[in-house]
């Protein structure tokens, strides 16, 4: 039996955790607190579901909306509004809306936990390294800029980032590809471009020695990738007939998310004529990615 006397052990890396993410939540709000967007449309898109609505009934902004008649739909994929929609329930959207700083805030942390625990679990075990990782990404990328301005746009992407690290953590942990599916499904209804990492989920999915064994049993192999890839396709099947019920109930099309038909300011106007879902934006996102800090 421990004696009372004897010091408790203590987890360093734990502590080091809280303390950081105590801080960068604090930074982040000092930061935004003053901020407004202007385009709470989650909040308000969440009391519209909870409502039995799929559109809002005023418009938010001139632009990033569609209006059709007296409704006023989002064109951004709605599982941000699912996800804010406890908060909507319990305080009500004008509420919540004033809240978003801290809502924001709370999003990217909850980013920063997630990063810290794959950071771990990729073999990083100094708790200095992983710390130096956390303020790359909380504080050398977009994630600063996007958790200070708010609004809909960025509150879609600090959802999509928690989605991302919870499917990477999946990936590099137990890879159940049903709940990689699930995550796929709930990172695309988030930012419809997270579709493209799909194949990927799939890989990491496979069992750590069915890779090798493609070239010397080919039919087991792919037998056992079948299986995992229906599995998958099972996850993300909810996720993709919600999104083609619910475009074809706002436009009469399941294929028309709204973001070919937003009122746009003339720049992005001129930006989508090249694709909505194009290559063409490539070496302008990568510019504003590594370059505009």
């Amino acid at each position: 039996m421990t004696s009372p006397a004897t010091p408790r052990h203590v987890d360093h890396h734990s502590l080091a955790a809280t303390g950081f993410l105590a801080a960068a939540f604090a930074l982040y709000l000092a930061t935004s607190v003053r901020f407004d967007a202007g385009r709470p449309d989650f909040f308000y898109l969440a009391d519209a579901f909870l409502h039995g609505r799929t559109w809002l009934e005023t418009a938010l902004g001139p632009y990033d909306a569609v209006v059709v008649g007296q409704r006023v739909y989002v064109p951004f994929a709605p599982f941000p509004a699912f996800f804010l929609a406890p908060l909507v329930a319990l305080v009500g959207p004008d509420v919540a809306t004033s809240w978003q700083p801290i809502v924001n805030a709370g999003l990217a942390t909850a980013g920063l936990a997630l990063l810290w625990r794959l950071a771990g679990r990729l073999g990083v075990a100094s708790a200095t390294d992983r710390a130096w990782l956390l303020l790359l990404f909380g504080f050398s990328t977009a994630t600063w800029s996007v958790t200070m301005r708010g609004g809909v746009w960025h509150t879609g992407q600090l959802v999509a980032s928690i989605l991302t690290f919870a499917g990477l953590l999946e990936a590099f942990g137990r890879r159940r590809a049903p709940v990689m599916g699930i995550l796929a499904g709930a990172g695309f209804l988030t930012r419809a471009t997270l579709i493209a990492a799909l194949p990927y989920w799939g890989w990491r999915s496979l069992p750590e020695g069915i890779r090798a064994r493609f070239p010397t049993d080919l039919g087991a192999a792919v037998r056992v990738s079948l299986g995992r890839a229906a599995w998958l396709a099972l996850g993300f099947a909810p996720a993709l007939a919600f999104a083609l019920w619910y475009d074809a109930v706002r436009f009469d099309n399941p294929l028309e998310s709204g973001y070919g038909i937003a009122a746009l300011p003339p720049f992005l106007e001129a930006r989508r004529e090249l694709g909505v879902f194009s290559i063409a934006h490539l070496g302008m996102n990568l510019d504003y990615l590594f370059w505009h800090v």
